[in-house]
């Protein structure tokens, strides 16, 4: 009683004189279905960044706060226990999104982990270049869709079983893995297997950098569900510390802005700052509170630049500012066009002072069959040489079989590519 006293009495001078529905909303944040938490309720009160409105006053106010803030803690527990829905961002984007600040609870950055064979490595990030065990390691690697939307299909376990040595022996250390935005851990065909797939890259030593892909885009409403099923998986990823130490970096949303493009724009500049920035913070608190830290969270995109018709503001920009890390998505037909379009990218969005990533690379699909199946080395180079330091192949299940054999001749020129820069 003395320790929930306590509590209540720090819980007073955070949100004294707040209004209750901000509260309220802020918390519904981080509680999800079937697994409510007292410990991410508790942690995100107390680490929560809210400037006191009144530091001191009568003790006959000070007395009602403290009797507001207990009504507004059981509110809050009932409320989060009775209401099991999933984790959802309010519909009214503009009027509703609560300010959400985060501290960060468990360490992120560096991560180390005891591999398999018994070697222990630690990842770290300065800006986006990325070091393994205090080395520079640029990586470059494969975007693996998991199910249900792998053109493996049923062969996604004995395809990664034959494929990642084949990768690990050329020096790959990572993959950037999609995981369906709209499935939950407890559909469980799925999880399943996803879980025997973590260990497999547990034990060819893939570093991985999730991705939720078009995750509450559902119908195109995705203020509705922004962040559905993120908690869960999270939940999922950390059920064995060694699925959550590879984890490095997560995206929750993908290429933003060409939903925008594709839906006339019915979303404002504005609109689409508030929601990447709400998403940004919420995704970066669950985070900090789980076995895998604070790690970096990215909104990546593949326009070069994107100027809204209405506002006259540049999407990608946002995109950018909203990221830990750029993400800039590269698919041009040609080394000229790739030049240019990250030239452009450069000057709109301006990711140079800290680097960025390209979390899907390839030739144009208009001229992918023409070119081998798989961009060229020089593609690749040329990223590397303008400050990427990240790369990943659209993708891993496209450009080889199951059976480990290449689905493109490029698959071949490309994996000997990647040999010769690792050993170079």
């Amino acid at each position: 009683m003395l320790i929930l006293g306590l509590q209540i009495d720090k819980l007073n001078r955070v949100f004294f004189n707040e209004e209750l529905e901000v509260v309220a909303q802020n918390f519904r944040t981080f509680l999800y279905c079937k697994t409510v938490s007292i410990k991410y309720l508790i942690g995100t009160v107390l680490y929560r960044k809210t400037s006191y409105i009144r530091s001191s006053g009568s003790g006959v106010v000070q007395s009602k706060g403290r009797f507001l803030t207990c009504i507004t803690c059981i509110v809050l527990i009932v409320g989060a226990i009775r209401s099991p829905v999933a984790i959802g961002a309010p519909q009214n984007i503009i009027t509703s999104y609560g300010t959400i600040a985060y501290s960060p609870i468990s360490k992120g950055l560096p991560k180390t982990i005891t591999w398999a064979d018994g070697q222990m490595e630690a990842i770290d990030i300065h800006g986006a270049s990325i070091e393994l065990n205090g080395k520079s390691y640029p990586f470059v690697s494969w975007a693996f869709h998991w199910l249900p939307v792998s053109n493996w299909a049923g062969n996604s376990i004995s395809g990664l079983q034959t494929v990642l040595p084949q990768l690990s022996v050329i020096g790959i250390r990572a993959v950037k893995l999609y995981i369906p935005g709209d499935d939950l851990p407890s559909s469980g065909v799925n999880y399943n297997m996803l879980g025997q797939a973590l260990d497999l890259l547990y034990q060819n030593k893939m570093w991985i950098y999730i991705i939720q892909d078009n995750q509450g885009r559902s119908n195109w409403t995705i203020d509705k569900q922004s962040l559905y099923a993120t908690p869960a998986v999270i939940d999922f990823v950390c059920q064995k510390s060694t699925w959550a130490n590879m984890v490095f970096a997560w995206s929750p949303e993908n290429e933003l802005e060409d939903w925008m493009a594709t839906n006339n724009f019915t979303w404002t500049s504005n609109q689409l700052r508030i929601h990447v920035t709400w998403v940004h913070d919420a995704l970066k608190a669950y985070l900090s509170q789980s076995a895998i830290g604070d790690i970096p969270v990215t909104f990546p995109m593949c326009a070069g630049y994107q100027i809204d018709p209405n506002s006259g503001e540049n999407n990608c920009k946002i995109l950018v500012d909203a990221s830990d890390i750029p993400d800039f998505h590269c698919y041009r037909k040609s080394l000229a066009d790739l030049n240019a379009s990250i030239d452009g990218w450069y000057a709109y969005s301006n990711p140079t002072r800290r680097g960025w990533w390209s979390g899907e690379c390839n030739w144009h699909r208009d001229v992918i069959a023409a070119k081998g199946g798989i961009c060229s080395w020089e593609y690749i180079q040329t990223m590397l040489t303008k400050n990427c330091s990240a790369i990943f192949i659209y993708a891993l299940e496209q450009g080889i079989n199951p059976d480990g054999s290449p689905t493109y001749p490029g698959t071949v020129v490309m994996l000997d590519a990647i040999r010769s820069f690792y050993n170079s």
